[in-house]
């Protein structure tokens, strides 16, 4: 073989490692983009089965959403100020024992962020209607852990800038 041969069989292998190596990394990105798209779509689902749940009063459905020591967060305006209130989640669920009126909250404008495959964190623009009026707007945030049940909610932020604009 000349030396233009052996360089060409060099350079071809040389080659052949490298686009074998581009594609393997080509196949381990594509698995974990797939595999954090399936987590978010994970937490998102469980972010939205407990606004449903919240909204349908199934209170101890709302319950086991939750980690045991979750945090939930207020911040509302009130007048010209913020007001905020922070309990914990089990004091939260016993005061939702008393709610009457249901009501739905939807979500969008979502942003999930997934940290070492086990911490979610979501934001999302929220609204709360109740009979197809919509009583007040804001913005949630929640902190999700990934236990061996699945995704709890560890906490949860709702901002509340004050009442719906008018249209």
């Amino acid at each position: 073989m000349s030396r233009g041969g052996v360089r060409s069989a060099a350079c071809g292998i040389k080659g052949l490692v490298i686009l074998s190596i581009m594609l393997l990394m080509g196949t381990s990105v594509g698995i974990a983009q797939t595999a954090t798209a399936d987590a978010k779509q994970a937490v998102l689902q469980k972010v939205e089965q407990f606004l449903e749940d919240l909204g349908a009063l199934r209170i101890d459905a709302v319950a086991k959403h939750l980690t045991p020591d979750a945090l939930i967060v207020t911040v509302r305006k009130r007048g010209d100020s913020m007001e905020s209130t922070t309990t914990t989640g089990k004091a939260w669920i016993h005061r939702l024992k008393m709610s009457k009126t249901k009501f739905e909250e939807p979500i969008h404008n979502v942003h999930i962020t997934i940290d070492s495959e086990a911490l979610a964190y979501v934001r999302a623009d929220f609204v709360v209607n109740i009979a197809e009026n919509t009583l007040s707007h804001g913005v949630d945030q929640f902190t999700l852990i990934k236990t061996s049940d699945g995704w709890k909610i560890a906490a949860a932020y709702t901002s509340i800038p004050g009442p719906p604009e008018d249209k």
